[in-house]
Order: C-alpha cells, then structure tokens, then sequence
C-alpha cells in the first residue's frame, strides 16, 4: 500500500513538474489536451474522434491568428480575431458533439466555474 501511495505521489509530482515547465506544445498536443479535458467532464464517446478533429483544425487557426505571441502582448485586431474564433469554435464543438451532449458539456463546464470561486471574473465583467 505504501509503494502505491509513493508512486502516485511521484506520478503527481512529474506530472506538475512537466506542466510548469512552459515547453511550447503544438497544435495537435493542444487539441489532444482540450479534448481529455472536455472528456474527463462530459465523456465524449464515439464523438471523442470528431471532438479532437475539431480540436486540431481550430487549434491551427487560432495559431495563425496568434503567431505564438503572448496573450499580454495581442494587438486589438488579434483579440478581435480570438473573440470571434471563440464563437466559431464552440459552434464546431456543438456540431461535432451534438446539442444533447454539448448542453451536457456545457452544464458540466458552468458546474466546474462555480465550484473553482467563478472562474474568469476580471474587470468586473
């Protein structure tokens, strides 16, 4: 019992070490990660596929409006850009998971902001 409990402690370590490390991640290993997150809290099913799919052609996307630039340092023209991608982008989600599933996701997701103290609550917004 005391092994388990050491090597999920060093898995746990390992895994925060490597999430602090700020090595760049590519388009495909963003979509990969936002496509387990949206899993771990809606399971996706046989939309897993498609859900990924759209994960990657709108990571590209969002890459060629960002051109790997910091989120302090986007241009007016750039958030604009983003504002409207993420319109976009959570239609593709809603088509590609379905209505039922994506409300379910989105259930969960509004769920996961008020557990965590609000989420995003910046400038009064």
């Amino acid at each position: 019992m005391k092994r388990i409990i050491i090597a999920v402690a060093v898995l746990l370590f390992s895994a925060a070490i490597f999430a602090q490390s700020g090595t760049p991640q590519t388009p495909d290993q963003r979509a990969k990660r936002e496509t387990d997150n949206i899993n771990a809290l809606t399971p996706l099913g046989d939309a897993y596929q498609k859900v990924l799919d759209v994960n990657k052609q709108d990571a590209i996307k969002k890459e060629s409006i960002t051109n790997g630039t910091k989120r302090s340092d986007l241009t007016d023209d750039q958030k604009t850009q983003l504002k409207a991608f993420g319109q976009t982008h959570k239609a593709n989600l809603k088509a590609a998971m379905g209505a039922d599933l994506y409300a379910k996701y989105e259930a969960a997701e509004k769920a996961k902001r008020q557990n965590s103290g609000g989420g995003r609550q910046m400038g009064g917004e």
